[in-house]
């Protein structure tokens, strides 16, 4: 609660929590630095006593960040409680968070058990955090009498500055029952209605203040709008400004009328979720807040996909498996897809079929040339809009059979690099040669230009292949192609 029945300085400059029960509803307070405290001595003077809280009662008096770091929460605390009596009569605690380390290292327990005013410190350094409570209002205790504890936490959890810490004091009840306003304190020497605790000062490092930063839109970045993903824990980055950290919300439509998730206090342009979100359509947007958690507008809205789930293998259609094809197929065909964008395809003589990255975009497969007169396997597979690869076809297998019109090819070869060879041609000084999987020498697989009657081409693949050459004169003018000649690969 803000209500100044609920906090208040008075007169003195001493600062009051309270927890009041108005009509069936518990309400606690809390007070915050607008600015971020830095590495030194913080110090609190408590002038209540503490020794006798009710069970359920908390004072909270700490450093906190809202900027995760390894999915925890940077954060120093005291603590005045007993959580419902199970600290085995302790009442008071520091704690460097998280404080479920194994061997509970990073919480101290120990016991106030005198009704004077305390004093509790934590000096924040960079390589460690010295804690120190007593009895009295001064910065070290009058006796050692006085003194009721003290320790220095070393361990990996002490948090950098960089994180903007903000110091924090407030008081609440720990259990669940509340909310529901059937809670009543254990205590029966304390009202029922209201609970106090009173902060006579702080003494705390120099807070960084905060300015009035730009609060810019946010530009969203990345997913792109309409993207798919099947990234489960998706990278979304915006263009921002200095000094103000983010909300970025993800919701189940556009006009964000159900969060699915909501991530405050980011520090930087990007973030992604710790934890894997649900396959679907995403709506999401971001916000700049400043120190003073001033908000800038929203950003324009963007959606994105999630997607985890692989395609089906589609069904093969044309050859079909174990068909005789009389001269050689134009295409391999199968079944169109939804939202694929891609398919790979495998194709060889040999089974197991040696992968070959044959990437088309619609649901067929134009041969480049004519196939050997041989067995071939061939296999498919389809891959999502979201990168999603899915299972392979079975292995289909086709037999290819020569044309009884068909003309032989009489050059073939059973080496992958062979030695090409021609007549000379009256008057050429030079000649060009080129090499193709088709008649029509649409696609050039090699090229070269020699003074010699042969050349030995680099390694090609089993199949079909054709050449054509043309002469080069001694003043670079050039001859006519030749109609071109088919040779084979055949290595198997």
């Amino acid at each position: 609660s803000d209500s100044d029945e609920s906090v208040f300085v008075d007169e003195q400059g001493r600062l009051h929590l309270k927890i009041r029960k108005i009509g069936n509803k518990w309400w606690s307070a809390e007070v915050c630095s607008i600015g971020f405290t830095q590495h030194g001595p913080h110090i609190f003077h408590v002038a209540s006593p503490l020794d006798n809280l009710d069970a359920h009662v908390v004072l909270g008096l700490f450093v906190f960040s809202t900027n995760k770091v390894n999915d925890v929460y940077p954060e120093i605390d005291f603590e005045a409680t007993t959580w419902n009596n199970t600290h085995n009569g302790n009442n008071a605690q520091f704690v460097v968070q998280p404080y479920n380390r194994p061997n509970m290292t990073n919480i101290y327990h120990f016991l106030i058990d005198d009704d004077r005013p305390t004093t509790h410190i934590f000096d924040w350094q960079p390589s460690q955090v010295a804690f120190e409570s007593f009895y009295g209002a001064g910065v070290v205790p009058a006796t050692e009498d006085d003194r009721i504890f003290d320790d220095v936490y070393t361990g990996p959890d002490n948090p950098d500055p960089a994180n903007h810490l903000r110091v924090h004091m407030n008081l609440w009840l720990s259990d669940e029952q509340s909310n529901s306003g059937n809670h009543m304190p254990a205590n029966p020497n304390i009202d029922p209605a209201e609970i106090e605790v009173i902060i006579s000062s702080v003494e705390l490092p120099e807070i960084t203040p905060c300015m009035d930063f730009n609060l810019t839109r946010p530009i969203l970045l990345t997913p792109e709008k309409r993207a798919a993903t099947n990234d489960a824990t998706p990278l979304f980055t915006w263009s921002g400004v200095e000094n103000v950290t983010y909300t970025l919300q993800l919701a189940s439509d556009k006009r964000f009328t159900t969060i699915i998730q909501e991530f405050s206090g980011i520090v930087g342009t990007s973030f992604t979720p710790a934890m894997p979100l649900s396959d679907g359509q995403i709506f999401w947007r971001v916000r700049a807040v400043n120190c003073a958690w001033d908000t800038s507008a929203w950003s324009k809205s963007r959606d994105v996909t999630v997607d985890t789930i692989p395609p089906p293998a589609p069904n093969m259609l044309s050859p079909s498996d174990g068909e005789t094809v009389v001269g050689s197929p134009r295409f391999l065909s199968w079944d169109k897809l939804n939202d694929v964008g891609m398919y790979e395809i495998r194709l060889d003589t040999h089974n197991p079929i040696m992968p070959n990255a044959i990437l088309v975009t619609k649901n067929k497969y134009k041969l480049p040339g004519p196939l050997l007169p041989t067995t071939y396997f061939w296999q498919v597979r389809a891959k999502d809009e979201a990168g999603n690869w899915g299972e392979w076809t079975p292995v289909h297998s086709m037999f290819i059979q020569s044309s009884p019109n068909e003309a032989l090819i009489l050059n073939r070869f059973t080496t992958a690099t062979p030695t090409l060879t021609w007549n000379n041609f009256s008057g050429a000084v030079r000649y060009e040669i080129q090499v193709s999987e088709t008649a029509k020498f649409r696609e050039i697989a090699f090229t070269a230009e020699v003074a010699a009657l042969s050349i030995t081409t680099p390694p090609l693949h089993d199949g079909v292949w054709y050449m054509r050459i043309r002469p080069k004169f001694a003043d670079s003018s050039a001859g006519q192609w030749n109609s071109g000649e088919a040779f084979i690969i055949d290595t198997t």
